[in-house]
C-alpha cells in the first residue's frame, strides 16, 4: 500500500502540472476531465496511506489533501481571468505539493521505523507561541495607547464626518445624535443614502436642520465595490482638512473628534480599535477574534499594520496625493491599503479606543460576522495555502495546547502537563487583555473563551474562503464578488 501511495501522489503532482501548464494561454474544457483526474488520484493517495498507517503525519496529509482538493476545484470553477487562475493554481500547487512530499517523508520514516511523535519538543514550540502572543497584544497595547500629552494644533483643521448608510434605520440615528454632540466647533457632517430601499433616506433628511448634510448615493457599477464608491462620493462632497470615516453603528461622545485630531497629530492617516458598546455587549466572540487579528500577530511593520474600518481619519491633501479612493476602487478593505500605504513614509498610527477617546462600536453579532466573511479571506491574499497555514498554526500550537493539556492528564505526564499548563495560563491571560479591550463587563469570559474563538476563525476562514472562490459574499445585499472575480484580473494596487 505504501508503493501504491507514492505512485498515486507523483502521479497526481503530475496531473496538476499538466493543469497548469494548460492554464497558460487559455482554458480548455478537456481541463475539467483532469480535475477529475487529479481529485480521484488525491482520494486514492490517502486512503492507501490511511491504510498503510495511522500516525501523527496521516492527518496533515489528509489536510493538506483537502486543501489540494480546494485549488483544483478552483480551475473547475474558472471564476477569474485565466491569466490570474495560472498564477494562483500554480503558487497553491507548488506550495502543497512540496508539502506533500515533505510530510510523506516524514510519514514513511514514522511508519516505517516504528518512531513516536515528540510531545515535549511540541510542547515546547506550543510554549514559545504563547510567550509571543502574550508580547504581541501586551506591545501593542502599549504602543498604540492613547497618549494624552498630545493637544490640539492652534489652529483647528475643519472635519468632515462621513456616513455611509444603506438600509439603516435603526442604527442611523442613535450614529448621527451622537456625532450631533460633538463640541467640536470646526465639523460637518455628511451622511450618504446607499440606494436604501426603506426610510433610510428620510431619516437623514431629518437631521438636516441640526446641520447634516444629505447626499445621495450612485447605484454602483461593475467597476466599483458599492463601500468604496459611497466612500469617493462622500470624499468629494467633504469640505473638511481631514475625513473622519464611520459606519454607522459606531458611537462617539462630545469630546471624541477633539480627540481623534489630537491624536492624528502629524501623521496623515490614523485607524480607531473600538470599545464595545453598552447598548450590545453580547457579542462575546466574533469582536474579540477581530482584534485578535489585529493585535496577536506582531503587525508592528510597515507592510501590514493593524487597521479596522469602523473609524478612521485621514488628512484630506495627503488623502488626494495618494490617489483618493479611484485608486482603490475594488479594494475589499481600502483603509487597510491606505494604511499600508501611509505606513510605509511613517504617517500611520494605530489607536485603541478608551473612555476618554469615546469611540465604540454597537454592531451586531450578525453583521460582525458578515464583516468577517467579507474580509478574512482577503487578509488572507484569497491564497488557499495561507489560509492552510494559518489553520495549521492555530490547530497545533495554540487549540493543540489544550488537547495537549487534557492528553497529559490522561496520561500522567508530569513533564508534558507542566509545559502545557504554563502555555494555556499564557494564552488565557493574553485573551483576557483582548477581551478587556473589546469588552466592558463581560471581559472575564476571556478565561475560557481562546478555544471557541479558533473555532469560529476556522469556520470564518473556510466560509470566506468558499464564498469567494465558489459562492457569493454579500454585503448590504450586495453580492461583491462579481465585481472583484469577474471584471478585471487582480484588486488594483497602490
Amino acid at each position: 500500500m505504501l508503493t501504491l501511495a507514492v505512485i498515486f501522489l507523483v502521479v497526481s503532482l503530475v496531473v496538476d502540472a499538466i493543469v497548469s501548464i494548460s492554464l497558460i494561454k487559455t482554458y480548455k474544457p478537456t481541463i475539467r476531465l483532469l480535475v477529475l483526474v487529479s481529485i480521484f488520484l488525491i482520494f486514492a493517495t490517502n486512503i492507501a496511506v490511511i491504510s498503510y498507517s495511522l500516525n501523527f503525519y496521516t492527518y496533515i496529509i489528509i489536510l493538506i489533501s483537502v486543501f489540494r482538493i480546494i485549488n483544483i476545484l478552483r480551475v473547475a470553477k474558472h471564476r477569474m481571468h485565466h491569466r490570474e487562475l495560472f498564477t494562483r493554481f500554480w503558487q497553491s500547487s507548488v506550495f502543497f505539493g512540496l508539502l506533500t512530499i515533505l510530510f510523506g517523508m516524514l510519514y514513511i520514516d514514522f511508519a516505517t521505523n516504528g518512531l513516536s511523535v515528540n510531545l515535549v519538543l511540541i510542547a515546547y514550540i506550543q510554549l514559545a507561541v504563547s510567550s509571543l502572543l502574550f508580547l504581541s497584544v501586551f506591545v501593542g497595547r502599549s504602543l498604540f495607547r492613547y497618549r494624552a500629552k498630545l493637544t490640539l494644533p492652534e489652529r483647528l483643521p475643519t472635519v468632515s464626518i462621513c456616513i455611509p448608510a444603506r438600509n439603516e434605520t435603526e442604527d442611523l440615528p442613535k450614529c448621527i445624535e451622537s456625532v450631533l454632540s460633538s463640541t467640536y466647533s470646526k465639523l460637518e457632517i455628511l451622511v450618504l443614502d446607499d440606494c436604501s430601499h426603506d426610510r433610510t433616506p428620510e431619516l437623514i433628511k431629518q437631521y438636516a436642520h441640526s446641520g447634516v448634510r444629505f447626499i445621495k448615493g450612485e447605484a454602483p457599477s461593475d467597476n466599483w465595490l458599492p463601500k468604496n464608491l459611497a466612500y469617493d462620493r462622500l470624499a468629494d462632497e467633504a469640505k473638511g482638512d481631514v475625513l473622519i470615516f464611520i459606519g454607522v453603528d459606531v458611537r462617539f461622545n462630545s469630546e471624541t473628534v477633539s480627540k481623534l485630531v489630537a491624536q492624528l497629530g502629524n501623521f496623515s492617516m490614523i485607524s480607531i480599535l473600538p470599545k464595545r458598546s453598552k447598548e450590545k455587549e453580547g457579542s462575546i466572540f466574533i469582536q474579540p477574534l477581530r482584534y485578535w487579528w489585529e493585535l496577536g500577530l506582531w503587525r508592528f511593520n510597515m507592510y501590514s499594520p493593524p487597521v479596522l474600518s469602523s473609524c478612521w481619519a485621514v488628512k484630506g491633501a495627503d488623502f488626494k496625493d495618494v490617489g483618493g479612493f479611484d485608486s482603490l476602487r475594488k479594494a475589499v478593505e481600502p483603509e487597510a491599503n491606505l494604511a499600508r500605504k501611509f505606513s510605509k513614509h511613517g504617517k500611520y498610527s494605530f489607536l485603541v479606543s478608551n473612555q476618554v477617546v469615546g469611540v465604540e462600536s454597537a454592531k451586531t453579532a450578525k453583521e460582525q460576522f458578515n464583516t468577517g466573511l467579507r474580509t478574512r479571506y482577503i487578509q488572507l491574499r484569497k491564497r488557499p495555502e495561507l489560509v492552510f497555514s494559518v489553520l495549521f498554526f492555530e490547530m497545533y500550537f495554540i487549540f493543540g495546547s489544550y488537547v495537549l493539556l487534557t492528553w497529559s492528564i490522561y496520561t500522567n505526564s508530569i513533564e508534558l502537563a507542566s509545559l502545557a499548563i504554563v502555555s494555556v495560563l499564557i494564552l488565557s491571560v493574553t485573551n483576557i487583555e483582548v477581551y478587556r479591550l473589546a469588552l466592558r463587563k463581560l471581559w472575564i469570559i476571556g478565561v475560557f473563551a481562546l478555544p471557541f474563538l479558533i473555532v469560529a476563525d476556522w469556520f470564518l476562514m473556510l466560509k470566506s474562503m468558499y464564498g469567494y472562490e465558489f459562492g457569493k459574499i454579500v454585503w448590504k445585499d450586495r453580492n461583491i464578488c462579481i465585481p472583484l472575480l469577474k471584471v478585471e484580473k487582480e484588486l488594483p494596487k497602490l
